[in-house]
């Protein structure tokens, strides 16, 4: 029987691996919620079922100086509790279960920059994004899009640079 040869130490310059849990709870941190400026709660789960998850946006309320929120890969149906967020600047809502529907709180967010509406269920262009003045970035790719004439809604966004609607089945004017 032949033995491998002893395993050596690790270097000191060897990485290590850092396992993040699925789950957080703010309330255990020593910083208060209106010195978080970043947020990113992708693809989380609710502290009561670990493989339900999150389908709601609340507890945010504290939270009035975020300039940054993920809320990507998860299950949220409907954009609500988030009318304090008046600093907001980026918004992720990537991967949920959105439609038009849960969208319309949206253009209460006069801030924003830069929003992901990207891999959601939404059949039409929302009107409510001709609410945000400031919105320079937004992806749209992704959804069930099909009338290409809808993105006239976009139109009086005057500092809108950059749209991805990739994915869709826009069609052309007839």
């Amino acid at each position: 029987m032949q033995r491998s040869p002893p395993r050596s130490p690790r270097s000191p310059t060897s990485t290590k691996s850092i396992s993040i849990p699925k789950r957080l709870s703010l309330s255990t941190t020593r910083v208060s919620p209106d010195e978080i400026h970043t947020l990113d709660l992708s693809r989380n789960t609710t502290q009561t079922q670990d493989s339900s998850k999150i389908t709601k946006i609340e507890g945010l309320e504290k939270h009035f100086n975020l300039i940054r929120l993920n809320l990507a890969g998860n299950a949220i149906k409907t954009i609500e509790n988030l009318t304090h967020l008046r600093q907001l600047e980026i918004l992720d809502l990537s991967r949920n279960s959105l439609t038009n529907s849960g969208v319309q709180q949206i253009g209460i967010l006069q801030g924003l920059k830069k929003l992901s509406l990207a891999g959601n269920f939404m059949q039409h262009v929302p009107k409510c994004l001709a609410q945000l003045p400031l919105l320079e970035v937004l992806d749209l790719s992704g959804n069930n899009l099909s009338l290409l004439r809808e993105l006239r809604v976009l139109s009086s966004l005057q500092n809108l640079h950059e749209l991805s609607t990739l994915g869709n089945k826009l069609c052309a004017l007839p």
